[in-house]
């Protein structure tokens, strides 16, 4: 499912943006859940998530974690897990805030 992964490692720094993003092709589209040291995130306030296309194919979409105004306790092990009725796939990343 994973075309583009998450990095094994990101960083990020105090009071910026931070993105973490994935490739993902897939049909039918896949369910996301986003985790942070292993509870599921809760998309709102400063969490965000996009979804875009990519190369006119519907069934390649590109994923987007954004973090605005990172803080200290945004640190921490970021996964996500896409499931389908095909199967389920999952990567993650170690999220370091740098300027600590």
């Amino acid at each position: 499912m994973f075309i583009l992964p998450l990095n094994e490692n990101s960083t990020g720094s105090l009071a910026s943006t931070a993105e973490l993003t994935v490739r993902i092709l897939a049909k039918p589209a896949p369910k996301l859940r986003w985790l942070k040291d292993n509870k599921e995130l809760v998309i709102k306030d400063r969490l965000k998530v996009e979804t875009s296309n990519i190369e006119n194919n519907e069934d390649l979409k590109e994923y987007k974690l954004i973090i605005s105004g990172v803080q200290a306790i945004d640190a921490g092990a970021y996964k996500l897990e896409a499931s389908n009725n095909v199967g389920t796939d999952v990567t993650q990343t170690k999220y370091e805030v740098i300027g600590l």
